[in-house]
């Protein structure tokens, strides 16, 4: 999908260098109030839920939700503490943590469910057969990452293909054109380009590693401390309105593709490419022993990727640096059904 493209956000990368000076103005919030920067990303529609059903007062907090026009204008209000929540990938938590801006995961709102996807020519069997051949993925980005989990299960490393640097969208072109056997692009380009060339398919998409591509609710560390009690109501929240978009789902789509804007058709089509979890799947997401959809798992493989790529100069000390399962825990401690 189009949405994570560059694992190294340039908003991150531009605020670096003068961020020093920024970091002790945010003020503590004390009345209950949690401040969310988004924009009008699918993955995150069901907060929109929460607005217009009013779900945030039900767990006893004022939610204060700021829709951007795009990632960098919410990722630069989250660095300069003018808000306290950003929903974002696991690669932009590791690199703020690296530079200095203390954050950490508290749930996983959804991943992408096959909406990233490797294609490849009829006449290759399996991804073992990708050795020594010319693979189209931007390097880089999450599309790099779903080609390295793909060749990681198979036995293969980077080393074994050719990799040709080549923008998604373009690399679907030339795969739809029959110009190449293999490529790593997303929808919509994926399916016009399958479309387009009937002897090919799709060989791994990102629905083979759930855990890979999500969009994760993300707090500053500070506030976390300060305001335990708000940051459980603003997971409860999400708990809420996840909940209803996936039971409900004629009445939360209308709502979600009201507010950007499309027509129901295509906003069916679009949201198909992502996957909700249900609110007792973020155990797993916290369980240090799961393999599937742990971010335990996938977090010291994003942050070896962000270092060879150059994305990070030096690594977090562990998963826990920016993981706190203890608000989902708690949760269903008090509501284990």
């Amino acid at each position: 999908m189009k949405r994570r493209t560059f694992v190294q956000t340039s908003a991150l990368a531009a605020l670096m260098a003068g961020l020093s000076g920024t970091q002790g103005c945010g003020k503590a919030q004390e009345s209950g109030t949690v401040r969310l920067g988004l924009d009008q990303w699918l993955g995150y529609l069901p907060w929109r839920v929460a607005e217009e059903k009013n779900m945030f007062a039900n767990h006893g907090i004022n939610g204060e939700i700021t829709w951007f026009p795009g990632i960098t204008e919410w990722q630069n209000a989250f660095n300069t503490k003018k808000v306290d929540v950003m929903c974002a990938y696991t690669g932009d938590v590791i690199t703020a943590n690296v530079k200095g801006i203390p954050c950490k995961v508290v749930t996983m709102m959804n991943y992408s469910n096959g909406g990233d996807q490797i294609l490849a020519a009829d006449s290759i069997q399996s991804i073992a057969d990708f050795r020594n051949k010319e693979v189209l993925v931007k390097k880089g980005t999450v599309y790099e990452l779903l080609l390295l989990q793909a060749l990681d299960k198979s036995g293969l490393q980077a080393s074994d293909v050719k990799i040709i640097d080549t923008p998604g969208d373009v690399a679907g072109v030339a795969f739809g054109s029959g110009k190449a056997d293999i490529v790593v692009t997303g929808n919509p380009g994926a399916g016009k380009a399958l479309e387009a060339r009937k002897s090919g398919r799709t060989i791994f998409s990102s629905a083979d590693v759930p855990g890979l591509l999500p969009d994760l609710i993300t707090v500053h560390s500070e506030f976390i401390t300060q305001n335990p009690k708000v940051v459980q109501g603003l997971v409860e929240t999400w708990f809420e309105a996840v909940s209803f978009h996936i039971k409900n789902p004629d009445e939360a789509y209308a709502i979600e593709s009201k507010f950007i804007k499309v027509s129901l058709d295509e906003f069916k089509q679009q949201i198909a490419g992502i996957r909700f979890l249900e609110p007792k799947e973020n155990l797993q997401v916290f369980d240090t022993t799961n393999q599937s959809l742990s971010l335990y798992h996938y977090v010291p493989f994003i942050n070896q990727f962000l270092l060879e790529n150059k994305a990070i100069t030096s690594s977090i000390a562990k998963p826990d640096d920016v993981l706190d399962g203890s608000f989902v825990k708690d949760y269903f401690q008090r509501n284990p059904a």
